[in-house]
């Protein structure tokens, strides 16, 4: 009996035990029930205020377009007016193929003309805009540049301008076609008109080269594009005058009667300057530009002497990737400038334009032509001879008559010592235009500073052998063939096949 009763209560205790944990387990629920009614509030309430404040902005942006309609729609219309190369990253210039310029290809042939360029460098008034033509049988979108970016002209007034094209105002002709002399904003701004002849061998690829390049390069050293005509079946650039002409015309073509020859240190500041915009284009620019027609017709020079490069038309654009160092592309450029190694393999690189400007070097250091007609071989080249005379220490036989009284022998020797290093016949051997430029400067610097210790004296150079080396066997581009070196071999009265300028008065 005793068991039972002791079993009877462990029953009882057992449920009164089930009933507390009921009981707890009805306020768990309980709870967690009222919990999940806030956590819906929250949501509920966060979702309202997400709806309320996109319905805020949906309102806004309507209020806003309804009360700036008026501004936004001519930035509509300008961008519009922008064409569809200029809005993409690498524009119909940039791409990896040349253009089709074929009048402009190098073959073992005698080259055909390359144009010459004029420089500018407009004033800030001169960008007023002009408004843009409409209804021209000649007009494509491709040109249809944003006004602030160049001037657009309509070709009645280019003709009033240029005086309808008057002959007596022709400054230069070149592959192009000739320039003009010319006078625009009520005659106020003087400026180099250039006209694209119908019968010339360059056409719109190169018109429109130019004119993209110069849109979208801005340098001091560089000439800058004031506007453009493309009406009536007439193309036409328009740069700012440059009173001073070519390098080549102070070094070939002065009155020696009249014009003092350029001094030691204005030809260095010239060579500098144009330095300085090459290395803009190798290094300044969003993507590498390639020049490919650096020479002394190319380089002009402003009211102060200051040099600018121009003539784009066959530039450009180099390697856009890490991955690529060169450009695979038809040869095209100035015969005597040309950088053999680009000439053999057909590959570009911003090397050639280096080559090229070591040729400009020696013109300025000589002040002779590249090639001569009816001299020994080695003489005939200028690259040829001043590296032998280089190598041999015998610079004094090369140098300017109009430099020896005026050239110091230390600013002399690191001049030739650049000017030697750009010619190289491999184009790794060739230093990049940062260091061209440091050297150039660096030869004003020692020329100023010998001039002002010591006076100037005549030229006094190193012993032989003493002035530098340079490297043996070289392959030479201009010495494999007797048509090549027929066609190399112009004198004076068949000057610039490329780039060819009568009676180049200024540009």
């Amino acid at each position: 009996m005793e068991e039972m009763r002791d079993f009877q209560t462990e029953i009882r205790r057992l449920k009164e035990a089930v009933a507390e944990r009921e009981q707890k387990l009805l306020l768990l629920e309980k709870t967690v029930y009222d919990a999940g009614k806030d956590t819906t509030r929250v949501k509920l309430m966060v979702c309202l205020l997400v709806v309320i404040g996109l319905v805020i902005l949906v309102l806004h942006g309507v209020a806003s377009k309804a009360s700036m309609g008026s501004v936004l729609s001519p930035v509509q219309w300008q961008k519009n007016q922008i064409p569809v190369d200029l809005e993409s990253p690498e524009p119909f210039w940039l791409g990896s193929q040349a253009p089709d310029d074929s009048p402009s290809e190098i073959s073992p042939e005698c080259p055909s003309q390359i144009p010459p360029e004029c420089p500018s460098q407009c004033s800030k008034d001169s960008w007023a805009h002009l408004p843009l033509v409409t209804g021209s049988s000649h007009t494509r979108s491709a040109t249809s540049l944003p006004s602030d970016l160049c001037r657009r002209f309509t070709i009645e007034k280019i003709k009033s301008a240029t005086n309808d094209f008057e002959k007596e105002l022709i400054v230069g002709v070149g592959g192009f076609g000739p320039v003009y002399k010319g006078r625009i904003d009520d005659g106020t701004t003087l400026v180099a008109v250039k006209r694209l002849e119908i019968s010339s061998n360059q056409g719109a690829k190169q018109f429109d080269t130019e004119l993209e390049m110069l849109t979208m390069l801005r340098h001091i050293h560089l000439v800058s594009l004031i506007g453009y005509c493309e009406d009536e079946n007439e193309m036409v650039l328009v740069y700012e005058y440059m009173p001073h002409g070519t390098l080549r015309d102070h070094l070939y073509k002065r009155n020696k009667a009249f014009d003092p020859p350029l001094s030691w240190t204005r030809r260095l500041e010239i060579c500098i300057g144009a330095a300085r915009g090459l290395q803009y284009l190798h290094t300044g620019a969003k993507h590498m530009i390639i020049h490919r027609d650096i020479k002394t017709t190319n380089i002009l020079l402003d009211e102060n002497y200051i040099a600018k490069v121009s003539d784009f038309g066959l530039s450009k654009v180099g390697p856009t990737s890490a991955s690529q160092t060169h450009v695979s592309t038809v040869v095209k450029g100035s015969f005597g400038y040309l950088d053999p190694e680009y000439y053999r393999r057909q590959v570009l690189t911003e090397k050639s334009d280096v080559y090229s400007f070591g040729v400009v070097l020696f013109e300025v250091l000589c002040c002779r032509p590249v090639k001569l007609e009816n001299f020994p071989r080695e003489e005939a080249d200028l690259v040829r001879w001043v590296k032998s005379n280089y190598k041999n220490g015998t610079v004094d036989q090369i140098v300017d008559a109009d430099l020896t009284a005026d050239i110091t022998p230390v600013s002399l020797e690191k001049f030739c010592e650049i000017a030697v290093r750009c010619v190289q016949d491999r184009g790794t051997e060739r230093p990049p235009m940062n260091d061209v430029v440091w050297a150039l400067e660096f030869a004003l610097q020692l020329h100023e500073a010998a001039t002002n210790k010591n006076g100037v004296d005549s030229l006094d150079l190193p012993t032989r052998g003493e002035v530098g080396t340079t490297t043996e066997g070289e392959d030479d581009l201009f010495s494999t063939t007797n048509d090549v070196s027929a066609c190399l071999a112009r004198d004076e009265k068949s000057w610039g096949v490329f780039s060819e300028i009568k009676e180049p008065k200024a540009r």
